[in-house]
């Protein structure tokens, strides 16, 4: 507005939706243009979602469409930032800055054989344990850059496992322009998303995505993203035009406690876990009693910390080329570590051969490059499979089987032979109820059969 308020304009600009945040506070007001007078008093909420049922936005509610109060959300979510009230503070940049060492350690980094292993290191400081998985995570991460082999995880366990923890400090290690976090999905949020420029969504929970499930799907590397068609008034001419938008793929991470995915999900993604067993649990208590004991702040102010390596791989991950056409010249050995007779196969040896790809453009400054008619091509190492088959293997095993880490120790234990609900919550260590939710959900899945 001239007034230098902030804001929504809705409908063909009749209506202007007045926006202040100070703190966690927002304040909300509806005005009309037209006729230049208040609709609304101000409201105060401290939740958005308190805009879809709360009583004291009623008021605001009684003015605008559920369609229209929908895309107010969506507007406020995604530019929460703005909205604040600064005095004149300084606004946080999102790329963060870089100097000339760390251009150089990059570098560096870029041409170490060991590029991998120096970022599991730098990786034990916050996660415990761990080295395969938070490692793949990485990689699969990575692939957000790659338009032919970005990567869906879905991340399962328990809850109180360690599953956000875990994305959390794995997605620190990418830039930060590189990829957003949301707690909730409406049906069509992705499709009226402003900003699509970055390449990974993380959703914290998976039922958090369970509304706009058929637009996560789509944005996949087998469907490479959707087009839509959106009716919307002219603005000049009041007339009703159809216009047609491009919502590109990109990398999609989620969590969930559940087992039973959905198989269109599933064929799509990584099924990637935690570790659950008791021994993990004291690796954790342990860390958890170090850090207590003696802060991470209190340690860098005395000095007894090695500087963050985090800058230096974002500065890493940014001077790679992620457009180069990979070429892997040994696919016929891969074939062996397949199964032909059953039919997801075809796309997961399509996820395998898209992990080794990956690894080669990490490691692109250590392995053969050529040029045909300004096409770029990198070519794959058997190093470079070796590393994909040492990190995926287990867990590329369980995504063909449909199976999460919890259901194959249930699985492992009935090898020997039957075994009753008590014995299998014994060799697991874990509760009858868990060991019966877990049996249930292999009797589904039909790997095991029970007799009454």
């Amino acid at each position: 507005m001239k007034n230098g308020a902030k804001g929504i304009a809705l409908g063909v600009e009749e209506l202007f939706l007045e926006v202040v945040r100070k703190g966690k506070a927002w304040k909300l007001r509806l005005i009309d243009l037209a006729a230049d007078r208040l609709l609304t008093a101000w409201t105060t909420i401290h939740d958005l979602e308190d805009l879809r049922s709360a009583y004291k936005a009623k008021a605001i509610r009684a003015c605008l469409s559920n369609q229209t109060i929908e895309r107010v959300l969506i507007e406020l979510q995604e530019h929460e930032g703005e909205w604040s009230d600064h005095d004149g503070d300084a606004a946080e940049t999102e790329k963060e800055e870089t100097s000339p060492e760390i251009v150089q350690y990059a570098q560096e980094l870029l041409e170490n054989p060991k590029l991998l292993y120096q970022i599991k290191k730098s990786m034990d400081e916050w996660i415990v344990s761990e080295n395969r998985s938070k490692l793949l995570q990485f990689v699969l991460s990575v692939s957000c850059r790659s338009k032919r082999d970005y990567a869906f995880q879905i991340i399962s366990g328990e809850s109180a496992g360690g599953k956000s923890w875990k994305t959390g400090h794995v997605l620190s290690y990418l830039p930060k322009e590189w990829y957003r976090s949301v707690g909730r999905l409406t049906r069509t949020s992705l499709e009226y998303l402003k900003d699509q420029d970055f390449d990974l969504l993380w959703i914290q929970e998976r039922r958090g995505g369970r509304e706009a499930s058929s637009s996560i799907r789509l944005s996949s590397v087998e469907d490479g993203g959707t087009k839509i068609w959106v009716t919307e008034r002219n603005s000049e001419t009041g007339t009703f035009e159809t216009h047609e938008y491009q919502v590109p793929g990109r990398s999609i991470v989620t969590t969930t406690t559940n087992t039973n995915i959905d198989a269109q999900d599933l064929t799509r993604s990584w099924l990637l876990g935690v570790d659950e067993s008791p021994a993990q649990t004291g690796n954790i208590v342990d860390y958890q009693a170090d850090e207590a004991a003696e802060p991470l702040e209190f340690k860098q102010l005395l000095g007894l910390t090695d500087p963050d390596f985090r800058p230096i791989v974002h500065e890493a991950l940014r001077q790679l080329e992620w457009d180069y056409v990979v070429v892997v010249p040994f696919t016929e050995d891969l074939k062996k570590f397949v199964n032909t007779q059953v039919l997801r196969t075809r796309r997961d040896f399509k996820k395998l051969i898209r992990l080794i790809r990956v690894v080669t453009l990490l490691h692109q400054k250590q392995r053969p490059a050529f040029t045909i008619k300004d096409k770029k091509f990198l070519v794959s190492l058997p190093q470079d499979a070796y590393m994909a088959l040492t990190l995926a293997w287990e867990d590329f095993r369980r995504t063909a089987m449909g199976l999460d880490q919890r259901e194959q120790k249930v699985l492992d234990a009935l090898k020997l032979g039957e075994r009753t609900r008590r014995e299998v919550a014994q060799i697991c260590s874990r509760s009858m109820t868990w060991a019966e939710n877990m049996l249930k959900s292999l009797l589904d899945k039909g790997y095991v059969d029970e007799d009454k």
